[in-house]
C-alpha cells in the first residue's frame, strides 16, 4: 500500500513492476493462479552471494574469494575491493579491485564464486562513475583503451517495428530507407554487441565500420557450416 502511493511519480517508475511481483510472490492477491511471469534464470547458481557482496560494498569491506571460471581447471582465490553490482541477461556480475594486478573494473559472475570471506585489509575506495562505464557498452565487458563507434545497422521491415519499441542502446537513432531501418548506435564493439547482432540472424546487417562488419561476417559463416 505504501508503494502503491509512489506510482506515476518521476524517477519510481519501477514501483509499476515492484509491486506485481511483491503480490504474485507474498501471495496478496484473492487469484488462486499465478497470472503474471517475470523474465529470469531459475538456475541460476550463486543467488547467496549478492548479500554479502552489496553488503561489503556498502561497509567498504575487503574480500577474498575463492573463483573457479569456465576455462580454470581449479578454483582459486582473488582479493576483491568490491565496488559495484550489475545485472545483465539473467546473471549478475561483480566489479571491483583485484589487488594483484591493481585491476579496479575486475569482472566477477557471482555464479562461479565459490566461497567469499571478510578480510582485515584496508579497503581502496574508487571514483569510477559507473553509470557512465557502462553506458558506452551493451552488456558488462568495456575493453580497454577502446572508444565509442559509430555502429550503423541496417533491419528489415519485420524486425523494423521491434527496434523501434525497444532500443538496442540509449545513444541509437534511426530513419528509414525504403521499408528498411536504418539505426546508427554509439558504442564500444563487444563480444556481447556482437551476440546480441546475432541473434537478430537473417534481419539485420552491418553497414559500417568495416572491421565490425568483417567480424560479425566471419561469425556467421562459421556458424553456417554447422549446417552443410
Amino acid at each position: 500500500m505504501i508503494l502503491s502511493r509512489f506510482t506515476g511519480t518521476p524517477q519510481f517508475e519501477w514501483i509499476n513492476e515492484i509491486i506485481p511481483v511483491l503480490e504474485n510472490k507474498l501471495g496478496l492477491t484473492n487469484i488462486d493462479k499465478q497470472v503474471i511471469a517475470f523474465d529470469e534464470n531459475i538456475d541460476l547458481r550463486g543467488r547467496d552471494n549478492i548479500k554479502p557482496l552489496f553488503d561489503a560494498i556498502t561497509n567498504q569491506r575487503v574480500l577474498k574469494i575463492t573463483y573457479k571460471d569456465f576455462k580454470s581447471t581449479e578454483p582459486y582465490d582473488i582479493i576483491i575491493h568490491p565496488y559495484y553490482l550489475k545485472q545483465y541477461n539473467n546473471r549478475w556480475f561483480a566489479f571491483g579491485l583485484n589487488e594483484s594486478v591493481q585491476n579496479k573494473t575486475w569482472n566477477l559472475a557471482i555464479d562461479r564464486i565459490q566461497n567469499i570471506e571478510e578480510t582485515e585489509k584496508k579497503y581502496q575506495k574508487c571514483d569510477i562513475d559507473w553509470l557512465n562505464y557502462f553506458y558506452d557498452i551493451v552488456g558488462v565487458t568495456r575493453p580497454d583503451d577502446k572508444e565509442p563507434e559509430e555502429i550503423k545497422l541496417k533491419f528489415t521491415s519485420n524486425q523494423a517495428p521491434y527496434i523501434l519499441t525497444k532500443p538496442l542502446h540509449p545513444t541509437q537513432k534511426v530513419y528509414f530507407e525504403g521499408n528498411e531501418l536504418i539505426v546508427r548506435i554509439s558504442v564500444i564493439p563487444n563480444y556481447e554487441l556482437e551476440t546480441l547482432i546475432l541473434s537478430y540472424a537473417e534481419d539485420v546487417e552491418v553497414i559500417s565500420p568495416e572491421g565490425f562488419r568483417e567480424k560479425i561476417k566471419k561469425r556467421i559463416n562459421a556458424g553456417a557450416k554447422n549446417y552443410t
